[in-house]
């Protein structure tokens, strides 16, 4: 007989919130075995503690699938039921593959540890106002924020020196119709916006952007759709989004500040078994509001923002997730560097994206909303 190999690939949230989230599991069967079956199940040792369920709060423990299943067509559906109770989670998935059983994969549920929806605007602008001042506070707090988006603007500038010796590929831009669009980056412009003097984060990008209150509004307006992302070093997928980005407003009267606020979320409802229907067809929704701002100084040109919030500061001060500091391109283009995480073990180890956000024209006219970064 001859010998199968399944290559599985299971990418999910850990923990597991309690609430409806989107997991993705896909499989390649080499050589090829149509008729090959795997159970993915969530495991209960005992039935007191975390509790998962696929589809919803009273759905199913067990998925089966026969055959190849790719990322887009693997996504699923889980929801977070009862938490974690405890150091030792009760809770595994346990994959079985035609018919043997392999070593359980632990797994935790947890509550979110973020400030959601509406509440968690209020602490983003002002974070954002405080990173955007003028001038470097006296001290506290403030002096803390401050700076951890001084170091986003030093470091965005040293990335500008380094595109000049580095080669960026073309990236590949997944269409509505299905196909695929190559766009090269013009490393010359990235860089030119990306500098900004260290005294006062002046450059090209700010003066710009220095009395413009317009510099978010091509981004307005509520998006629902599959937002389709293609990584390099990740999996493809089209996942249902429902965005409502806001009118941007000043802080105050008179005020120097101007905020957009923004909230993002995935629609999880159409990767159920059985689907209640295509993204398009549902009523608005997602599964939990992200909180995000898009901040301007207007009287400075300078930019910033984040996305999500936590319940309470970290060592630095800071409560925003994701902070990005923004360098405005033009009326449809904003060019961003965005702190993507942290090395535990050497905290001054910063990954970095560089993206584009863009409005643009589609197919047939379709207004988009696309992502070009790397």
């Amino acid at each position: 007989g001859k010998t199968y190999n399944a290559q599985i690939t299971l990418v999910y949230p850990d923990p597991l919130p309690l609430r409806p989230a989107l997991m993705t599991f896909a499989v390649t069967w080499a050589p090829p075995l149509v008729d090959g079956v795997i159970e993915l199940a969530l495991h209960q040792a005992t039935t007191s503690g975390g509790d998962a369920r696929f589809n919803a709060a009273d759905g199913s423990r067990t998925r089966s699938f026969t055959g190849n299943v790719d990322a887009q067509h693997g996504l699923l559906r889980v929801v977070g039921v009862t938490p974690t109770a405890g150091e030792q989670s009760n809770l595994s998935f346990k994959l079985t593959v035609d018919g043997e059983e392999q070593p359980l994969i632990p797994l935790r549920v947890q509550a979110d540890t973020q400030v959601t929806g509406e509440a968690g605007f209020a602490v983003l602008k002002q974070e954002l106002a405080i990173a955007t001042a003028a001038s470097r506070p006296a001290g506290g707090t403030e002096r803390q924020i401050w700076d951890r988006y001084n170091a986003l603007f030093t470091d965005a500038t040293a990335l500008a020196g380094a595109l000049a010796a580095t080669e960026v590929e073309a990236a590949l831009i997944p269409l509505v119709n299905g196909r695929e669009e190559e766009r090269p980056f013009d490393r010359e412009e990235i860089a030119e916006h990306l500098r900004t003097d260290p005294a006062n984060r002046s450059g090209v990008a700010s003066a710009k952007a220095q009395n413009k209150v317009t510099v978010f509004d091509a981004f307005q307006g509520k998006w629902r759709g599959r937002w389709r992302q293609k990584n390099a070093c990740g999996l493809y997928t089209a996942i249902c989004q429902d965005h409502d980005w806001r009118q941007t407003t000043a802080l105050a009267a008179g005020s120097s500040f101007y905020a957009q606020p923004v909230l993002l979320g995935e629609d999880s409802r159409p990767y159920a078994d059985p689907s209640p229907g295509d993204c398009f067809t549902l009523a608005p929704g997602r599964d939990v509001d992200v909180p995000a701002v898009n901040l301007i100084n207007i009287s400075t040109g300078v930019i910033v923002g984040a996305v999500g919030v936590l319940a309470t500061a970290g060592d630095d001060g800071v409560r925003a997730l994701r902070p990005h500091v923004g360098f405005y391109v033009d009326e449809n283009k904003l060019l961003w560097v965005a702190e993507e995480g942290r090395a535990a073990d050497h905290p001054n180890r910063v990954t970095y994206s560089v993206f584009y956000e863009i409005r643009e024209a589609g197919d047939e006219g379709l207004e988009l909303y696309t992502i070009q970064g790397f």
